[in-house]
């Protein structure tokens, strides 16, 4: 479901676009590491680094007030776009089994199993990151 944020940012003066596009960059350490005196504590440790990016359209500042006499600031154009769920289909082999990425890999990669799926399918199917179920692929759905 779409969702609405308000940020404020100082952009270059006479900046307009139809179809421009808004990248960020934070860091975070959502996961247990350790810290530099020895303690193991979420968000201690290395950071992870997390990026966005977001279509956006800038229109032109109408040079208009806002009651105070001050000059109103460029605006950043809202544009909501819905998206829908792909619906991916399951993946079985003849036998009925389920092409799954093996445990280790689903533990850090959540895609893991969608991974085995299209790569196995297109002949790359390394046996460290997904089940033999995955060697012979039919697709269903």
């Amino acid at each position: 479901r779409p969702q609405t944020y308000a940020i404020k940012l100082k952009l270059p003066k006479g900046l307009t676009c139809t179809q421009c596009v808004l990248q960020w960059k934070y860091n975070a350490g959502n996961s247990y590491g350790m810290s530099n005196d020895g303690r193991n504590c979420k968000g201690c440790g290395k950071q992870e680094q997390f990026y966005g990016c977001a279509d956006v359209a800038i229109s032109p500042a109408d040079n208009g007030s806002q009651g105070n006499g001050s000059p109103r600031p460029n605006l950043v154009q809202e544009q909501i776009v819905e998206s829908r769920p792909q619906l991916i289909p399951t993946f079985v082999n003849g036998d009925g089994a389920t092409c799954r990425g093996v445990q280790a890999f689903r533990f850090i990669n959540s895609f893991a199993d969608s991974w085995c799926q299209s790569n196995c399918r297109q002949g790359y199917c390394p046996m460290i990151y997904c089940t033999p179920a995955c060697q012979k692929l039919t697709v269903y759905g």
